[in-house]
């Protein structure tokens, strides 16, 4: 995970890593804070698939936005 913080602007961006786990990461924050899991297509700068997959919310006047870049074939198949 990495993450940046900008104090004069009151944010925080989370960047977590490429795998599935991302996106439920994504989602218990989406939860806990109110915000919405959104993804969208992309593709990786080496030509592969994925999902850009984000959630922003505000908490005590700060915004915070959390990403991942999660690449197709990592992608949790779909439940049965």
């Amino acid at each position: 995970m990495y993450f940046s913080v900008s104090h004069a602007g009151q944010e925080v961006s989370l960047q977590f890593g490429d795998t599935p786990d991302s996106f439920r990461a994504l989602a218990q924050w989406a939860e806990r804070f109110g915000g919405t899991v959104t993804g969208c297509p992309t593709t990786h700068h080496d030509g592969r698939q994925a999902v850009h997959c984000e959630v922003k919310f505000t908490d005590n006047g700060v915004k915070v936005e959390a990403y991942a870049f999660i690449s197709a074939n990592k992608a949790a198949p779909a439940a049965t």
